[in-house]
């Protein structure tokens, strides 16, 4: 009898503690809200703006329409004076091709005669005002044309046997000049007409009969040519100035 009411108060104490127990880790239990989870803030874009670069000035005159203005500026300024004829024929080249009122080389001369002829007259400023720009034009045209052309070059002076110009041809002057030099030359043609030559000579030949040629590039053909000596009225060394006739 006193084992089971040992049993019974063992099993009491045991069931108080096991029921405090419970009762404490309830209450520590909390219920965690659920968090929200924040958008992400939305980031403007800004576009860009297309940055577009100034149209660069294209060059529309031709070489063919360049020269042929240059020719027209050259004839209205002979007599040193731009007059409302030439004016107006000025305006009409320009009416005739308008591609060129926008080519850097000349759109402040169309538009300065264009504006300059509004009240049909030219007074002694406007005229004086183109006068400067047509002849700006023709310098800027020809310091162009300067500058393409290519450089002439020296041919290559040949070897040969030098031969000896006896002094009682009258020639004797010929056995002083230099092959590859350059000389300034005085020359009479065949028909009697004298030109001026700028030559680099080459050689001296002489044919059978005794006549006696010179053997030159001619840098006003461009070209190799043969002249005969006794047709030289002068020549004289270009870079030592030296006349030998």
């Amino acid at each position: 009898m006193e084992w089971l009411v040992l049993g019974l108060i063992v099993f009491a104490i045991y069931w108080v503690r096991k029921s405090k127990k419970t009762m404490h880790n309830t209450e520590k239990v909390a219920v965690t809200p659920s968090k929200k989870t924040a958008p992400a803030p939305t980031t403007k874009v800004t576009p860009k703006k297309s940055i577009t670069p100034e149209t660069a000035e294209v060059e529309t005159l031709t070489p063919r329409r360049e020269k042929a203005l240059y020719n027209l500026a050259n004839k209205i300024l002979e007599d040193d004076i731009v007059d409302l004829e030439e004016s107006k024929k000025l305006r009409a080249w320009f009416k005739r091709y308008p591609e060129s009122k926008e080519d850097p080389r000349t759109k402040e001369l169309a538009a300065t005669v264009e504006l300059y002829l509004e009240d049909k007259v030219l007074d002694n400023d406007e005229a004086l005002h183109l006068f400067v720009l047509l002849t700006d034009f023709c310098d800027g045209f020809e310091e162009r044309e300067q500058a393409n052309e290519k450089p002439k070059k020296k041919p290559a002076p040949t070897s040969g046997k030098r031969i000896n110009i006896e002094k009682s041809s009258g020639l004797s002057f010929l056995n002083e000049l230099e092959p590859g030099a350059q000389y300034f030359m005085n020359y009479k043609d065949a028909a009697g007409k004298v030109s001026d030559r700028e030559i680099v000579l080459r050689k001296i030949e002489q044919n059978a009969s005794g006549d006696t040629y010179v053997k030159a590039f001619c840098l006003m053909r461009n070209s190799i040519r043969t002249f005969r000596a006794d047709r030289i009225t002068g020549i004289c060394n270009v870079d030592t100035g030296e006349a030998f006739v």
